[in-house]
């Protein structure tokens, strides 16, 4: 995505406070990527005010809740050296039971469980304007393309250094907890209980 966003726009990475960017932003229409990060952060850190980050197009794509909660599982198993002993079932049940408890697992991967909507709809406000759910990418891209008047499209790239292909089915206990810790994602991207093939 960015690789086929920048190919066509100028753009200026922000990721917080402490790394502030070492050049200003680029003169006229340019894209800003700030990675992990709250869309509300712009404006508490003092880079724009909210009226201007309600005036800009600003987009963020949601995937299955799920889906996201296994993409996370292996992430962590990525970061590990030593072998794991769980699997995802294991490891959503101690998410649920922990939620909320700062001293369980690192601040990165506590942030990293937050639902989407943590990011995109931040309490403080203002909210990214567009949401795209990631099932569907096509319909998603076309709508990029013709709002921002770019031409091409992005390349697909599997970055992920744990393959999740053949990756177990969770529990039936598994799918509730995911329903419950994300259940302000099920309501406002409308996804169903399960994964859908994307479109």
């Amino acid at each position: 995505m960015l690789h086929w966003l920048t190919a066509e726009l100028p753009m200026w990475r922000y990721r917080s406070s402490y790394y502030l960017p070492s050049k200003p932003p680029p003169q006229g229409r340019y894209v800003l990527y700030t990675g992990h990060l709250p869309f509300d952060c712009l404006a508490l850190d003092g880079l724009f005010s909210r009226k201007v980050l309600r005036d800009v197009f600003s987009f963020a794509f949601v995937r299955h809740p799920l889906d996201r909660a296994q993409s996370v599982f292996y992430q962590h198993l990525s970061s590990k050296k030593e072998k794991v002993a769980y699997d995802f079932d294991t490891f959503i049940e101690q998410a649920w039971k922990h939620s909320g408890d700062t001293n369980w697992a690192t601040p990165a991967l506590r942030l990293m469980l937050k639902p989407a909507s943590y990011w995109v709809y931040p309490g403080s406000g203002p909210a990214i304007s567009h949401v795209y759910r990631l099932e569907d990418f096509d319909s998603s891209v076309e709508h990029l393309r013709q709002a921002l008047q770019i031409s091409g499209a992005p390349r697909h790239q599997n970055r992920s250094r744990v393959m999740e292909d053949n990756k177990p089915t969770p529990s039936e206990r598994s799918v509730a907890i995911v329903q419950e810790l994300y259940r302000e994602d099920f309501k406002n991207f409308h996804y169903p209980e399960r994964p859908m093939a994307r479109r």
